[in-house]
């Protein structure tokens, strides 16, 4: 199995004491991603690197998320009144589930993100496959707006419908990808979820997190989180509880909070000149643009950044850029005079010789 990501709960429920984070992530890694180091530009030119930071492993990895949407009668009534955003709103528990999905996946970065429905009732069916968030965003929305309420409910069913589109989505168990569900449910179910949620952990399934939406049974949505020890907030958890008659802002700040599905706590950067930039701003997956663009003096140009990972770890990357004064010429040029010159020199001297 890959390195799990159940770090996370340290910052969600505020348990550092109780995990270990060291014993699930690799060490800090910072790299940058563009220009190319080494890059010439003339001088004045302005850049913003691009870099990421990981402390899975796994530089700039990407993300398969599932939501496992409830589509059983009991989420069409009665209506639960509820706090999200600051805002008090009252409506039945498939208006919440829409809401929610809908909110989390907008907030989503797009590249490197993929992702999929599935709804389930007294049976489960896939809405829609694992799809590329950068071109589909629209349609997987129209998906999860797409889900009805009508029919018993078998949560398991839903979790083994998402673990198969994960399967088939050809990245569970490949470093390069982290892979994740949310099951939303009002935790009303034949079947034991928490034994299916176990048991996909240990299949290669990196965060399993539920939402017991308003008016749910919360201890059964509380057991596909807890792990296999059935204790919440214990290290072998699998991922985020979130209790919606509570609070729900939760579910998003877990998968759009910066660096927080790769372990970075945060990332510093040092421009050429030496002015330093302090915790600059992180998608979910460690990504990062320097906030602040540098023109270009002569000579070497030097970014630095540094990395700080949940588990203390430290890591530093350079990004070296080359600007040349205007009228200078480029070594390829350079290189072209020089040759026609010798060929100059050498058609005078036959001329001479004549």
């Amino acid at each position: 199995m890959k390195s799990n990501a159940r770090w996370l709960i340290s910052s969600l429920f505020g348990l550092a004491g109780l995990v270990s984070v060291s014993a699930v992530q690799a060490a800090a890694s910072v790299s940058w991603t563009s220009p190319a180091n080494g890059t010439t530009a003339p001088v004045g030119t302005a850049f913003t690197p691009t870099g990421n930071a990981s402390a899975t492993g796994q530089t700039n990895p990407g993300l398969d998320l599932v939501l496992v949407l409830d589509s059983s009668g009991s989420m069409a009534s009665p209506s639960y009144a509820a706090t999200y955003n600051g805002t008090t709103l009252t409506q039945n528990r498939q208006m919440w589930q829409r809401l929610l999905a809908t909110d989390l996946v907008n907030r989503l970065p797009t590249t490197g993100v993929r992702v999929g429905v599935v709804q389930f009732d007294s049976s489960a069916s896939t809405v829609r496959v694992l799809s590329d968030l950068s071109t589909d965003l629209a349609a997987v929305i129209t998906a999860i707006n797409s889900v009805d309420a009508s029919g018993g409910t078998d949560i398991p069913s839903g979790q083994i419908q998402a673990f198969s589109v994960l399967t088939a989505g050809g990245k569970l168990n490949d470093p390069s990808t982290i892979a994740a569900m949310v099951v939303f449910s009002d935790g009303s179910t034949s079947g034991n979820p928490g034994t299916t949620a176990d048991g996909h952990a240990t299949q290669g399934v990196d965060l399993i997190s539920s939402v017991a939406l308003p008016g749910a049974s919360v201890l059964t949505m509380q057991g596909i989180v807890d792990g296999v020890d059935n204790i919440l907030g214990n290290a072998d958890d699998h991922g985020a509880f979130i209790n919606g008659t509570a609070s729900m802002q939760t579910l998003v700040d877990q998968f759009t909070a910066g660096g927080s599905l790769v372990g970075i706590d945060h990332v510093d950067v040092t421009l050429p000149n030496g002015t330093q930039l302090n915790n600059v701003a992180l998608d979910p997956l460690g990504g990062f643009t320097v906030p602040q663009s540098y023109n270009l003096l002569a000579g070497s140009n030097t970014w630095t950044a540094t990395a700080y990972a949940t588990d203390r770890s430290v890591a530093t990357a350079s990004l070296t850029l080359v600007a040349q004064a205007n009228g200078v010429p480029m070594p390829g040029v350079v290189g072209l005079l020089a040759a026609g010159m010798l060929g100059f020199g050498a058609a005078r001297r036959k001329r001479v010789i004549r």
